[in-house]
């Protein structure tokens, strides 16, 4: 066990809760500290205790505000001191006291966190606290053996009281501000002292619950929120993968906008399905979903974005021919080096725009994009320079236009007989794949004129070899092309 020990123990200040020591700090400062720490706490149990500070309005741009102020005099943690005040600012100043009480000393009941096994499972209410607190009002004799007949924990009992009548001294120069009902007003304060710690149950009356922080947790079943949907958990305890909450209150989501409309915002998502694009909109609280919707999208930028972006991660399955989009570009950018002022053909931004005024894959079919895309550009001035398809004396070849490597034409042989000098493009001659008649090149250049000189007569012997019923002329210069043949019924 001793070899296996850490060397040092962790320092508590690495272990403990911030909050109440930034609260004295700022205070002690008159904003940030700027303090040699002989044992630096953890940066981020820093910055998560003055975040807390901040949503309990115990902080004003980084400065103690005068809320602050009046939690800094309570010995209880600043969570706690925010519930009091809450509670006495509503009237409540015997309840405060005590439900503050309650929460800051540890749980007045008796064996599994709950008054009986039968009450456990029947009782449904809107807070936990509520109900310790109508516990604990009940108690008319606090013997040791009258308490624990009720099931309450004695020593606990006179703990809780004890820190009643110390935070009644403290709490008693609060003023009356706010006029609410009880319950509404117990409700509300603990949301206001659990700001970060709202959640959501999955399913109606389930106990597995989304929180607002991230991750999830379970609702204990000694718990009165049975069929609360909001809720803050007050009390919870890490297990394994969630936490098990062992007191909630219930809260209204109206209670979020009116005390934390910073917190609230409204989320917008676009997604592909089914070929067309849908629009879910959300009401978020920090990270928990309070409403959420889905309907069928109208055109709009992000609409335009989201259908472009599905139609190009298709790739050869778009919904128009890719083909003929990737053959036009290459043939923007020849044209363009040979002479055009022509802008660059920007494929995804042409298509962003041409998805403006559209939802679906049905409506990119209907205007399909590679015919869209010849409007957007100088089609006649691309058409000059860089044609797709060229003649010769019996037949029209396709152009293939390549970004890395001249453009080429294919055809056989005999279909250039008669001809000195191959097709130009932009003023470029293309490049000849010459062809056998099985449709494999035998030769590949652009000075058709050179090939017959040189090279012709040993091609030539070679084909009449291997395709004697073929026409080899020995001059390819005047001899004529074989006519097409005609079409087979």
């Amino acid at each position: 066990d001793f070899d296996t020990r850490a060397r040092f123990d962790t320092p508590e200040l690495a272990k403990s809760d911030l909050c109440s020591v930034e609260l004295t700090l700022r205070a002690l400062f008159d904003g940030a500290p700027t303090l040699d720490w002989f044992e630096p706490p953890p940066e981020a149990a820093r910055a998560h205790a003055i975040e807390l500070l901040e949503r309990l309005g115990a902080l004003e741009q980084g400065r103690l505000s005068a809320l602050g102020a009046s939690m800094l005099g309570l010995p209880v943690h600043p969570r706690l001191a925010r519930l009091g005040l809450a509670l006495c600012e509503r009237g409540f100043f015997d309840e405060g006291t005590m439900l503050t009480a309650l929460l800051n000393e540890r749980d007045i009941r008796l064996g599994q966190r709950s008054f009986s096994r039968t009450r456990a499972h029947d009782q449904v209410g809107e807070s936990d606290l509520l109900a310790r607190l109508d516990a604990i009002e009940g108690v008319r004799d606090r013997s040791a053996e009258s308490l624990r007949r009720n099931e309450l924990d004695p020593g606990a009992v006179q703990a809780v009281f004890r820190t009643r009548d110390q935070l009644a001294r403290a709490f008693g120069s609060v003023q009356r501000t706010i006029d609410e009902p009880f319950d509404r007003a117990v409700l509300v304060s603990t949301l206001l002292a659990y700001p970060d710690r709202v959640g959501k149950r999955r399913t109606k009356n389930g106990t597995d619950i989304v929180l607002s922080g991230g991750g999830s947790a379970a609702l204990a079943p000694a718990s009165v929120v049975k069929e609360a949907e909001l809720l803050v958990a007050v009390e919870a305890e890490e297990r394994g993968r969630g936490a098990l909450v062992h007191a909630a209150s219930a809260i209204e989501a109206e209670w979020l906008l009116e005390y934390f409309p910073e917190r609230v915002r409204s989320e917008r998502t676009v997604s592909f399905a089914g070929e067309r694009i849908e629009v879910s909109e959300a009401l978020m609280y920090d990270a928990l979903v309070l409403d959420a919707s889905k309907r069928p999208a109208t055109p709009s930028p992000d609409v335009a974005q989201a259908l472009a972006k599905a139609a190009l991660a298709r790739g050869a399955a778009a919904p128009w021919d890719v083909d003929a989009v990737e053959d036009l570009r290459r043939r923007v950018e020849f044209a363009r080096t040979h002479g055009a002022k022509l802008e660059a053909l920007d494929v995804e931004a042409a298509l962003l725009a041409h998805c403006a005024d559209k939802v679906s894959f049905d409506e990119l079919r209907a205007d399909p994009f590679d015919q869209a895309l010849t409007r957007m550009i100088e089609l006649q001035r691309v058409n000059e320079l860089a044609p797709t398809r060229v003649r010769l004396p019996h037949r029209e070849l396709k152009v293939h236009y390549e970004l890395d490597r001249p453009p080429w034409i294919e055809s056989r042989l005999q279909d250039f007989f008669g001809a000195l000098d191959g097709p130009r493009v932009g003023g470029q001659p293309l490049v000849l794949h010459l062809l056998a008649p099985n449709q494999r090149p035998v030769q590949v250049t652009t000075d058709l004129r050179g090939f017959w000189d040189r090279h012709y007569a040993s091609v030539r012997k070679e084909l009449m070899r291997r395709y004697p019923r073929h026409s080899w002329p020995e001059d390819p210069r005047t001899a004529k092309p074989p006519e097409p043949r005609p079409p087979r019924r």
